[in-house]
């Protein structure tokens, strides 16, 4: 059963790792044990669960290696539509936007006039990595049994556990992620790497689409609606429904959820986050942005946005990348966890974004 031999070698060398190179902590450093092991996860085998302290990820390569459960100790962050669990869609559906966190590739197809925005899924994701240690390959959704430990101190390296995909004869890219939760198990670095194996030298955008539960409000740096450079304005023929859903506050747009049809939303950011609050917490997601990058998003969008029913969903961009064969390029997020701030009211979202973007700008 080589499936059953690639774990259970992965579990040993993890194990032989740990204990020839980490060193016990002190104990005043108050170590966290960081637990990685194969789960069975919404009816799905083969999934990838890490813990760390109160902080719980699974990842499923079944569904193209998105995260769809992250949980710093309140709660998933995402939503999940249970009208999934048990299903191991076809391959050219498995990045879909129908729950949790998706990230996939994206690119301008057509002539220049009528260039459309189109997202390409990059599939299967089946090699699993972790740095020094050997590749091990695993079918999407087959059964699997490892269980790893590993003590992590306060301010040491994050450990890094790996999913990568074959190459697409489409687009012929390769994409590899990497999850990477701190010490402290209150942030996560997510990395989407992207690598050419020839082919069109277009260029590429990597498209990030978090859905997370309404009951709350999204918040995102922007001033107003209308044109670029900084604005919001409709896409894809959708308007939102009721239009006080979509709303300025101070500086901010503010979001709810509860449109009677999904509206979708192109943004220019002023600033690399988004963020959903609820419950006394904002669920804060990070990158950079390149100040002189092309977006060719609907115009120069960094961002893209959406109003469901229950749900609403943040999208970060990259900037476009242009990769010849055998470059790489990476798309680096931090996911962060924050109890708001004592004074800072969650019924203010005005407030709330001025405290999320000192918070953003003293955290980088």
């Amino acid at each position: 059963m080589r499936l059953a031999t690639g774990w259970a070698a992965l579990a040993i060398a993890l194990a032989l790792l740990c204990a020839a190179g980490t060193t016990a902590p002190a104990a005043e450093e108050s170590a966290a044990t960081l637990k990685i092991q194969a789960v069975t996860h919404r009816q799905i085998d083969g999934c990838l669960e890490m813990t760390l302290g109160k902080m719980r990820l699974v990842a499923v390569p079944a569904w193209a290696g998105r995260i769809s459960l992250l949980d710093f100790g309140g709660g998933n962050v995402f939503w999940n539509d249970p009208k999934v669990d048990g299903k191991v869609l076809p391959l050219n559906e498995a990045s879909g936007p129908w729950d949790s966190s998706a990230t996939d590739i994206a690119t301008m197809v057509g002539q220049q006039r009528k260039s459309q925005w189109k997202g390409l899924w990059l599939h299967p994701w089946k090699t699993l990595r972790v740095p020094g240690l050997p590749t091990f390959t695993a079918e999407p959704g087959a059964k699997a049994n490892f269980s790893v430990t590993r003590s992590c101190a306060p301010g040491s390296p994050p450990e890094r556990v790996e999913i990568s995909s074959d190459t697409s004869a489409e687009t012929h890219l390769s994409a590899g992620r990497a999850y990477a939760p701190a010490a402290d198990g209150r942030s996560l670095t997510y990395t989407y790497t992207i690598i050419s194996h020839g082919g069109d030298a277009r260029g590429w955008t990597v498209s990030e689409r978090a859905r997370v539960p309404g009951g709350g409000y999204a918040i995102a740096p922007i001033r107003r609606g209308g044109a670029f450079p900084e604005g919001w304005t409709a896409r894809d023929k959708t308007a939102v429904d009721p239009p006080e859903l979509a709303k300025p506050a101070g500086d901010f747009l503010v979001l709810r959820a509860g449109a009677r049809k999904e509206a979708a939303l192109a943004a220019r950011l002023r600033a690399g986050w988004l963020a959903n609050v609820r419950g006394g917490h904002a669920f804060v997601m990070t990158w950079p942005i390149a100040e002189d990058g092309k977006c060719p998003a609907y115009g120069g969008a960094n961002a893209l946005l959406a109003i469901g029913e229950d749900y609403l969903e943040l999208g970060p961009l990259s900037a476009e990348m242009a990769l010849e064969e055998g470059q790489t390029a990476t798309f680096t997020q931090v996911w962060r966890w924050l109890a708001l701030a004592p004074g800072v009211r969650e019924d203010d979202p005005s407030a709330v974004g001025k405290w999320i973007e000192k918070c953003v700008a003293e955290l980088r």
